[in-house]
């Protein structure tokens, strides 16, 4: 299932909920719709891939920008009680190892309209488990 809205749904309280940030999302945290959503769900887990293909597009600059960027990322949503996993590797691949193990899980993405983003959302939609739902915004 897929929804997107201006603000996505509250995680229902007995469903695992995984906030998906990508190189080409919103990496903020204190007004972050998804993450805001996710919360009331029964676990938050929060995870970032560093795709190989997609980093080998960017000048090194760009790549130190987004590796400090994460590392900040990862500091505010500690922060919050929540910890952000660091995944490298393939997107698809990675994240549908990543989300296998849960049951059910509401899935937040940010939906970014730029062609490398499109992309990214195409690979995390690809990657989901059949009972999990996709909700972006």
């Amino acid at each position: 299932a897929l929804s997107n809205t201006t603000s996505p749904p509250p995680c229902p309280s007995d469903a695992p909920a995984v906030v998906i940030f990508t190189g080409f999302g919103d990496l903020r945290v204190h007004d972050h719709a998804g993450l805001a959503a996710a919360s009331s769900g029964s676990e938050v887990k929060a995870v970032f891939v560093f795709d190989p293909s997609e980093l080998s597009n960017l000048s090194n600059r760009r790549i130190s920008l987004l590796h400090s960027s994460v590392s900040d990322l990862h500091a505010r949503l500690s922060a919050a009680g929540i910890a952000l996993d660091i995944l490298m590797g393939p997107l698809t691949a990675t994240l549908s190892s990543y989300l296998s193990p849960l049951s059910s899980p509401h899935v937040y993405l940010h939906d970014d309209p730029s062609a490398p983003s499109l992309a990214a959302q195409s690979g995390v939609a690809a990657s989901l488990p059949p009972s999990s739902t996709l909700h972006t915004w």
